[in-house]
């Protein structure tokens, strides 16, 4: 505690309430009262007292009226506010003649500040590209070192947003040229039609084996699985033979692959080649004849009875000299034997292995080809 002497020259003269200032009760002299004070409290009234005058003096040179009660903050800021941007304008002017003074505005340099801190905040929330953007409106003094500094950008962004302002000027809408476009819509309806025909997958025999695909609006929808027949890669050349005018690339083709289409195979039924080929004469002679079938149905016409071993290994007299093309023309008497029809089959290929060949013919060839594979499929199955 330090002890000081204060002496009133008025009775009108009163201590601050707010000055921790304590008048000794023994005290002889009515005029000179000596107090105890603490030694901090003494120095912050004697540095805001100095801050005072000093803001005063500046407020003077630029013809702004002095301080009068401290506890006007807002007006002490803007008047701070407005001696700032003064000395700024002296600056700028002095410095180059080119640069353009700055508009006076209501927003304090706490209000500014708040502003930049911001803008950095949605910075760094931002995409690079973004990114990049909004550096664009900086100072055009500003180099690449300071914006980098300043901002927290990487040294990459902080250049290109330099060369940005100075091609497209400020906050120009910026292309990302290295996406490339998407493949159109009808190019994925085809890839995805592909993967769903019967050629290339089959549905699985399991009712209960669906996916539930969501729909644009928000619905979902059972989808039947399917297993593909062949590998991916062979799926992918198959399709570039199908279609030869239509460039998908590979990675893309894959990506195409629907969800309820899948790799595995069902384990209830063989995909031997016995099997597959006459699948795939099944499926044509159903959309020649507009009318839904399975392999299963084919061997119901021609054989007595399924279950039977006899039947089935052709030992049976009432059936075994029975063809498939007669039991089929029987059936469906609307057919036309001499219209065209399209149909798929695993044949060797020139080099190695089996390949999937598309034969043109009708559907009198197609039945013949029933009958030329018959006995080798139902003695397999």
């Amino acid at each position: 505690m330090k002890r000081f002497k204060i002496r009133f020259y008025a009775e009108d003269d009163l201590l601050c309430r707010h000055s921790n200032i304590v008048i000794a009760d023994n005290h002889s002299d009515p005029e000179d009262v000596y107090v105890e004070t603490d030694s901090s409290t003494n120095d912050d009234i004697i540095e805001r007292h100095f801050d005072k005058e000093t803001l005063n003096k500046a407020f003077d040179l630029f013809n702004i009226s002095p301080i009068k009660d401290v506890r006007e903050t807002r007006t002490i800021r803007r008047k701070s506010s407005n001696v700032i941007e003064k000395i700024q304008n002296l600056s700028s002017s002095s410095l180059s003649d080119e640069s353009q003074p700055l508009e006076n505005t209501d927003l304090s340099v706490e209000d500014k500040d708040i502003l930049i801190t911001g803008l950095k905040r949605l910075l760094v929330d931002s995409t690079p590209m973004e990114t990049i953007r909004l550096l664009t409106i900086v100072p055009d003094t500003w180099g690449r070192k300071r914006i980098e500094k300043e901002f927290g950008c990487t040294q990459y962004q902080a250049r290109q947003s330099i060369v940005v302002r100075k091609e497209f000027g400020i906050l120009p809408i910026i292309k990302d040229n290295r996406r490339r476009q998407g493949l159109p819509q009808d190019v994925i309806e085809k890839v995805i039609a592909h993967y769903c025909s019967d050629f290339i997958s089959r549905q699985s025999p399991n009712c209960k084996d669906v996916i539930n695909i969501r729909q644009p609006d928000g619905t979902k929808v059972s989808v039947p699985c399917r297993h593909l027949l062949m590998s991916i890669n062979e799926c992918f050349e198959q399709f570039k033979e199908e279609h030869q005018a239509v460039f998908v690339g590979r990675s893309s083709y894959y990506s195409l692959r629907p969800k309820w289409v899948k790799f595995t195979v069902e384990h209830s039924s063989c995909h031997c080649l016995y099997h597959e080929n006459y699948t795939l004469l099944t499926k044509a002679l159903s959309d020649a004849a507009e009318v839904p079938m399975k392999s299963v149905d084919i061997v119901n016409l021609v054989v007595c009875d399924d279950s039977k071993m006899g039947c089935m290994h052709r030992n049976c007299q009432d059936c075994c000299n029975t063809l498939p093309s007669v039991a089929i023309i029987d059936k469906y008497k609307s057919l036309n034997v001499h219209d065209d029809v399209d149909y798929m089959q695993w044949q060797k290929g020139e080099k190695s292995g089996v390949e999937l060949k598309r034969i043109n013919g009708t559907i009198m060839s197609l039945l013949e080809e029933f009958d030329s594979q018959w006995s080798k499929y139902i003695s397999h199955c």
